[in-house]
């Protein structure tokens, strides 16, 4: 999702993506050659009350004060991945006609979700922006602490989150404003370590209505090798959902980009 991408190169972080001919992705497969998780790990178990099979947030997507599009996350299907059942999210955004007219977007990224774990065991992304395109994807064994991209292996600790399961993640916790966490994530072939802090109470209005939110800023962990060139805050309702009602980034460049909800759709598939 063009939106999400723009927000992590705010911390220089870029999204893994997706292979639409499946060649990286069948390659990144063959050298994942764990089966079953093993002994070596206890795979752990987080309660999830937050989001389930078929829930969809519906997004507008502006670019300072003009509307250029719209955002949707969804989680359509299960599915298996490594003997794990895994819900299936999908993060799509696509520019506005009037938008389209100047820079003509058309973004998808889906990484499969550990059911009981809520850790990713792969990630897709495909971006179509202007005349830019690109399809790669990475797949992730928490048990050995590695990553698979293309041809390179990339150390990981256990249960690092790519740049779109971590939103889930994050949903899954008992959030508390003052609070600091820790995060591990992967993007683009390289291992992050990320601080979010959990500023404060909110309450704000968007298309969806108003809501209570904890106002969350992740950054580059103290000690980083990485440099961080802007910044980026999301507000996470303070029911049991933790729902990312409005996300927001200031990027040196690029300028200030946001999301905000407009719908909630939960769609039985079960």
């Amino acid at each position: 999702m063009l939106f999400l991408i723009k927000l992590l190169i705010s911390l220089q972080i870029v999204f893994v993506s997706l292979d639409t001919t499946r060649t990286s992705v069948e390659r990144a497969d063959k050298m994942f050659m764990t089966t079953a998780p093993s002994d070596t790990l206890i795979l752990r178990q987080i309660p999830n009350h937050a989001f389930r099979l078929g829930e969809q947030l519906d997004y507008s997507v502006k670019f300072g004060s003009v509307s250029a599009g719209y955002a949707r996350l969804s989680i359509p299907k299960q599915d298996t991945v490594n003997s794990r059942v895994c819900y299936q999210v999908v993060s799509q955004m696509w520019t506005n006609a009037f938008f389209s007219n100047f820079f003509k977007v058309d973004d998808l990224v889906e990484t499969f979700i550990d059911i009981h774990g809520i850790f990713p065991w792969k990630y897709h992304k495909r971006i179509r922006e202007g005349k830019y395109k690109s399809n790669r994807s990475a797949v992730f064994d928490h048990v050995r602490g590695l990553a698979f991209e293309r041809k390179e292996v990339i150390p990981i600790t256990p249960f690092t989150q790519d740049m779109l399961s971590i939103f889930y993640y994050l949903r899954t916790l008992d959030l508390k404003a003052g609070q600091t966490l820790y995060i591990d994530s992967y993007a683009d072939r390289k291992f992050y370590p990320l601080e979010v802090k959990i500023i404060k109470k909110e309450k704000i209005h968007v298309p969806a209505g108003k809501f209570e939110c904890f106002l969350v800023e992740p950054a580059m962990r103290a000690g980083s090798i990485f440099e961080q060139k802007g910044q980026m805050w999301v507000w996470f309702s303070t029911d049991k959902s933790h729902l990312p009602v409005m996300i927001k980034s200031k990027i040196n460049i690029v300028g200030s980009l946001s999301m905000e909800l407009t719908q909630i759709t939960s769609i039985s598939n079960e």
